[in-house]
């Protein structure tokens, strides 16, 4: 009898797995273990893979992420780039990058030294207009510059965090703060015709800078928003959070707001 009663509980947890894995919108990144600690402070993973941060890392030229999927656990941890031109991330064609954080250590940005020439606008949007900084809690990416496009000319930078030449970028947690870029996609930009993917279902993108596109820009490709929060981004031009020259961005869910656009 007792036999008997343990398969049929065997079957029913079975069989709830199955449906969980088969439930449209669900993550199975949610459910991947902790990962691979990564102590390295100055570089990061080269090959594909689970990995948690258990320490901060800076790094001065831009992450190529690894062919296959790689899961990046910030852990509360910050990636920090300090390049003279850069993007922090680069996911080309072959390579998907999840980006979680399951930390809840608190950090404190100022960001004065981010935005001349748009100081004025930030602080209308800031929600402390009388302080330089901004308190967040979690992991975060920042200091990226923006790599240079195929066929663009070296004065113009693209994608100060995330550059998307055809892979594909999926935003589960973290944050995406204080980096700036002279053209378009103060965080995160999509190259033209490439087939690059930006999935944000939660995290921050927070006080990033560019001419297009605060935040994001997306050129011809496609962005999805299921969750997060798009804020107190600025440009000169057009696009304070986002900006969809063209391709596709749908949002099913989070929030964008407190962004500047300068015209």
């Amino acid at each position: 009898m007792k036999q008997k009663t343990g398969r049929k509980l065997l079957g029913i947890l079975l069989a709830l797995t199955m449906i969980v894995g088969l439930m449209p919108g669900m993550s199975l990144t949610a459910w991947a273990a902790d990962g691979t600690a990564w102590n390295t402070n100055n570089s990061l993973p080269t090959t594909a893979g689970n990995y948690k941060l258990d320490t901060d890392v800076t790094i001065s030229s831009t992450w190529n992420v690894p062919t296959g999927e790689t899961t990046i656990d910030l852990n509360g941890h910050g990636i920090k780039f300090t390049g003279d031109y850069g993007s922090v991330f680069w996911v080309s064609s072959g390579a998907v990058l999840n980006l979680e954080d399951s930390g809840n250590t608190e950090h404190k940005f100022t960001y004065t030294s981010l935005v001349s020439g748009i100081d004025a606008g930030l602080a209308t949007v800031n929600d402390s207009a009388s302080e330089n900084y901004q308190t967040f809690t979690g992991g975060y990416i920042t200091g990226g510059k923006g790599s240079l496009e195929p066929g663009k000319n070296d004065s113009q930078y693209w994608g100060g965090a995330v550059m998307i030449a055809g892979g594909t970028f999926n935003m589960y947690g973290g944050t995406l703060i204080g980096n700036s870029v002279k053209n378009g996609g103060g965080a995160v930009y999509l190259i033209a015709n490439s087939g690059a993917t930006f999935n944000m279902y939660g995290g921050k993108i927070m006080y990033n800078k560019a001419q297009h596109g605060g935040a994001i820009r997306i050129n011809s490709n496609t962005m999805t928003m299921y969750g997060g929060e798009i804020s107190h981004n600025a440009c000169d031009w057009d696009g304070g959070g986002v900006h969809a020259s063209s391709g596709t961005f749908t949002m099913t869910g989070g929030k964008i707001e407190k962004n500047v656009a300068g015209h």
